[in-house]
């Protein structure tokens, strides 16, 4: 049972690079930033991206793997949770192929009739010899496919079907920044403020994509290149009342650790306003191992928080309203290792982040001035990679 200020957190466990899998339900307080541990929900699932439907009282997952146990092609999963109210526990009401590996994240349409699944993917291959045109034999490379899924929702937030996929491709093999053959990774898909667009982050090919929903197909709005050749856009979210798109990248070529500001108009045209580092050059890792992870922003759009793994990090940027533009005023250190996600709380008092390696989630206070403030309280979750809240008072 909740007390008052009290609102329940989720956090999904990912059984990848050192994690572990699950899922978790704790309560949270939104007047002190407590954490409470209540339950185990499953321990054999690994999840990734997580979000709430706090209307319907429905918790949506990805089942973030390049493979299915049982299932013979590489595949990961959603899963769709109804929620109950007093106690917070999750019943399962669905879980579903993706037909890709490492779906990564679920984004939903604003009437709530459609949700657009990117995938990471896996960038694995197969050789064949096939005949070419001249008749000689030779050898032909077959990746996994680099999917965006769409899918119809029923009226009762279960899943509906697979309407349109949209394959993200390179004409010929392509290398990343450390010089190894990679693909198209989409990673990400945020809902622009006026719900016509989403954009789609491709951290393989280094574009981000936007796409409109018509008639149950996904149309290409727009492509852009966010930053120099090999750079890796990860996630970007929207100024909540004005015409700013943000992107982190997860790497890039030549070290730095860019957030990139811009401005859209709802045609799809991009501006660019100004890029800066993430990290001060005190906190980049000796051993060069980083990576931008999620990005956050406050719910007046004065603030971007930014976490990087290795260095284990959270950077905070201010935003200026008139012009966009972006300025980095705090590197937070984080106590626990391979920072994986982190979130702020509904009201925007706290910033929660989660690491995989020792499960460490560690709550910040946000001033005033947008910058955070280590608080007391924190928790352990092995495998830590999600965090998504649950106010019960909302649903319906």
């Amino acid at each position: 049972m909740l007390q008052e200020h009290e609102i329940f957190m989720y956090i999904s466990r990912w059984a990848f690079m050192g994690g572990a899998p699950g899922l978790q339900v704790y309560k949270f307080n939104t007047e002190t930033g407590a954490v409470t541990f209540l339950k185990d929900i499953t321990t054999e699932i690994s999840f990734g991206f997580s979000r709430v439907d706090e209307e319907r009282g429905l918790l949506y997952l990805v089942n973030e793997m390049p493979e299915v146990p049982g299932v013979i092609y590489k595949t990961g999963r959603i899963y769709g949770y109804r929620l109950d109210k007093e106690t917070g526990d999750a019943t399962e009401l669905f879980h579903q192929e993706t037909y890709c590996p490492f779906p990564s994240y679920i984004g939903m349409s604003a009437d709530k009739n459609y949700i657009v699944v990117p995938h990471h993917s896996w960038a694995d291959n197969i050789t064949t010899v096939v005949k070419n045109g001249d008749g000689i034999y030779e050898p032909m490379m077959q990746f996994n496919d680099s999917c965006v899924n769409l899918y119809t929702m029923n009226a009762d937030g279960t899943l509906g079907q697979l309407v349109d996929v949209k394959k993200h491709s390179f004409a010929t093999p392509h290398f990343d920044f450390a010089g190894k053959l990679t693909i198209p990774h989409p990673h990400s898909a945020v809902l622009s403020p006026s719900g016509k667009f989403f954009a789609v982050c491709d951290k393989g090919d280094g574009h981000i994509y936007f796409y409109t929903i018509n008639e149950e197909t996904l149309e290409l709005l727009a492509r852009h290149q966010t930053d120099a050749d090999l750079s890796e856009p990860r996630y970007c979210v929207f100024h909540p009342t004005k015409p700013f798109i943000y992107v982190n990248h997860e790497h890039t070529a030549d070290g730095s650790m860019p957030v990139n500001a811009y401005q859209y108009t709802e045609d799809g045209d991009l501006g660019f306003i100004n890029k800066v580092d993430a990290l001060y050059a005190p906190c980049h890792p000796a051993d060069g191992k980083k990576a931008l992870t999620s990005l956050n922003i406050s719910a007046d759009g004065s603030y971007l928080y930014c976490v990087a793994n290795g260095c284990n990090n959270v950077a905070v940027f201010s935003v200026n309203q008139d012009t966009g533009a972006i300025a980095l005023i705090q590197n937070q250190p984080i106590n626990g290792k391979k920072a994986r996600n982190g979130t702020l709380s509904p009201d925007g008092r706290y910033f929660i982040t989660a690491c995989i390696l020792d499960g460490e989630i560690d709550v910040f206070a946000v001033g005033e001035d947008g910058m955070l403030t280590p608080n007391e309280h924190h928790a352990k979750a092995h495998g830590a990679a999600y965090i998504s809240f649950y106010d019960p008072k909302k649903t319906k």
